[in-house]
């Protein structure tokens, strides 16, 4: 403001900051921008096959909100929808013996005390898996000396993560890795969607599963599919037509303007612990950039193909655990420069291996969300509807 008077404008001329903010908020709601056309990939299309996710936070004060979301006005705690346990979807759920199997996959050798105590847990419930483990010790000296690809087999069945991370629950997959046993040619079939499998059969001389893995596979295919029943995806799309009466109010923290609302938020059974005590979720900011499951669930007609997130193994086990169903034919994978810290999670999760992703910049949007980082002090003392404005100016720009 003071150089204006430098180059010789009078004192009465001098505008105020006040004036210049106005001037700046008019000047955002006279902008004829469509923000739709300008978020929509025009070979994509609305629905894109893969949906590249980063999360960032930007606040304003909670004494200036419009208005705040009643999760419990939206649907009666008759509607609520519940999804799979993580019991059901994980190969071993006894955590003692998982983490005495990923000691395997992280090259640290187990006595022979410790062996027989791993085997003896396993007798109990997981007696599949027994064979697999006794292959290795005959095949090569100890099981520190297989190859890669098989540390990397132990650990996605030793994570706690879901089965279907590391076998797709897809029937005509599943039918080919049935074949895998006797019938080589059909590898390559699998390299799109159980790369982690296919890495170990690439490794095998001649290329298909010893006969002594068959039953841990047998189990391993029917958990895969077993969290998927289709009376599920019916009852969640039929729900959702049937209740989709409040699209007219809109919410107004929430900004997709590519997507228009075609189904209105679920609530769930795993959600209700967090409905009973909403206390302990109040914050001093309220944070509006945010990414979660819902977001998808609520906008998106259909579910894409493939999700990368630098988070996706928990946003995963958030999404099955609520609506396995939806996100049945969903890939979600962990990007290339966030994959070094998951250490205990299935290999399945690992972007790298998957060769039609080769070519995905995986950190797109942490560079997207750079940008409106430069806005956040500005942004944390405006209104609800100027915070709005400028967010939806600088994700359209």
């Amino acid at each position: 403001m003071h150089r204006l008077s430098d180059v010789g404008a009078n004192e009465e001329n001098r505008i105020s900051y006040n004036q210049l903010r106005y001037a700046w908020y008019s000047f955002l709601h006279l902008l004829d921008i469509n923000f739709s056309t300008a978020s929509t990939c025009s070979e994509c299309g609305p629905v894109p096959d893969i949906v590249v996710c980063d999360a960032t936070t930007v606040a304003f004060r909670k004494t200036v909100v419009l208005r705040c979301d009643s999760r419990q006005d939206v649907v009666s705690s008759g509607s609520e929808m519940s999804g799979s346990s993580h019991s059901d979807r994980v190969m071993i759920s006894s955590a003692p013996c998982r983490k005495m199997l990923m000691k395997l996959a992280n090259n640290i050798n187990l006595s022979a005390s410790q062996f027989n105590e791993l085997v003896q847990k396993l007798s109990t419930n997981y007696h599949c898996v027994i064979p697999f483990l006794n292959w290795i010790k005959e095949t090569y000296e100890s099981i520190l000396d297989c190859p890669p690809s098989i540390k990397n087999f132990i650990r996605a069945v030793a994570a706690s993560s879901p089965v279907c991370v590391l076998i797709r629950p897809k029937v005509d997959i599943h039918s080919i890795m049935k074949d895998v046993f006797s019938t080589p040619e059909k590898v390559q079939l699998l390299q799109d969607d159980c790369p982690v499998v296919v890495s170990v059969l690439c490794d095998l001389s001649p290329p298909i599963l010893p006969n002594l893995w068959r039953s841990m596979f047998e189990e391993l295919l029917k958990n895969s599919l077993a969290h998927f029943p289709e009376s599920d995806c019916q009852s969640s799309w039929s729900m959702s037509a049937a209740s989709l009466n409040d699209s007219a109010e809109s919410d107004l923290l929430c900004f997709f303007p590519n997507l228009p609302k075609c189904r209105p938020r679920t609530f769930y059974v795993a959600d209700a612990a967090r409905r009973k005590e909403p206390e302990k979720f109040v914050q001093k900011n309220i944070l509006v950039i945010r990414f979660s499951s819902w977001h998808f669930h609520t906008f998106l007609s259909a579910c894409s193909t493939y999700y990368i997130y630098d988070n996706a193994c928990n946003l995963h086990s958030h999404c099955l655990h609520r609506d396995p169903a939806y996100f049945k034919d969903t890939l979600f994978l962990v990007d290339r420069f966030h994959w070094k810290n998951h250490k205990g999670c299935s290999s399945g999760y690992n972007l790298s291996p998957y060769p039609q992703l080769a070519l995905v910049n995986s950190q797109v949007n942490e560079q997207a969300n750079s940008i409106i980082q430069r806005y956040r002090a500005q942004l944390s003392s405006m209104t609800q509807e100027n915070f709005m404005k400028l967010c939806q100016f600088c994700s359209g720009s």
